[in-house]
């Protein structure tokens, strides 16, 4: 929403500002349907929602990542031919991150931290590159647990996003007429498929507390 003050000025930096949010928010909504789309009306269907996808699975009522669930999930694709090496990786949220960078990848007789920092939101974890999503949600639910989160593995070469139109942008003067208040709204056409399912590994159980 913008009120009428907010159009008479005469600077370029507010309406620069108010697109940036609207962008930031359709490329948000972007990432998180790439994993978690449900299929469901108009959403496209993302990785975790794919039944044809393959799985690595915790606990009844989830628990924490280890090195072992993570060298399962290269094993799941290596095991049908389906990693593919040098383009292959993680993504994972910051919570999950913070985690495996405590975390070493043996129990006893040190080892190293599972999460290898490269700066930024670059990463590496068990020899493959790892990145950063904050739309993988930390409230996920399974058995007693409620605080769950998800983890990805695969070519995300194997994405396929359609984008049928630019950022089509609507504004609506009426609804609060009476406050000098108009309305904006961005939209945004697209799409997604997975061309090789086979590619992709998740884990949906995961507790970081």
């Amino acid at each position: 929403k913008m009120t009428f003050e907010m159009l008479e000025q005469s600077s370029i930096d507010l309406e620069r500002l108010v697109r940036a949010r609207l962008v930031r928010g359709l490329a948000l909504e972007l990432d998180r349907t790439i994993g978690f789309g449900s299929g469901i009306g108009n959403e496209p269907l993302g990785i975790v929602s794919h039944p044809e996808v393959k799985s690595i699975v915790l606990g009844v009522n989830g628990a924490p990542l280890t090195w072992d669930a993570l060298i399962d999930m290269q094993t799941e694709l290596a095991a049908a031919n389906a990693l593919t090496e040098g383009s292959s990786g993680y993504v994972i949220n910051a919570r999950t991150r913070g985690k495996l960078m405590k975390t070493l990848d043996q129990s006893t007789g040190g080892g190293n931290w599972i999460y290898q920092s490269q700066g930024g939101n670059m990463g590496s974890i068990a020899g493959y590159k790892a990145l950063c999503s904050n739309q993988i949600l930390n409230n996920l639910v399974k058995g007693t647990a409620t605080n769950l989160t998800s983890a990805f593995f695969g070519d995300f070469s194997n994405v396929l996003l359609g984008i049928w139109s630019g950022m089509d942008v609507m504004a609506n003067p009426y609804t609060e007429f009476s406050q000098a208040i108009i309305q904006v709204r961005a939209m945004q056409l697209a799409d997604l498929n997975l061309s090789r399912v086979d590619h992709f590994c998740v884990c949906t159980d995961i507790i970081n507390s």
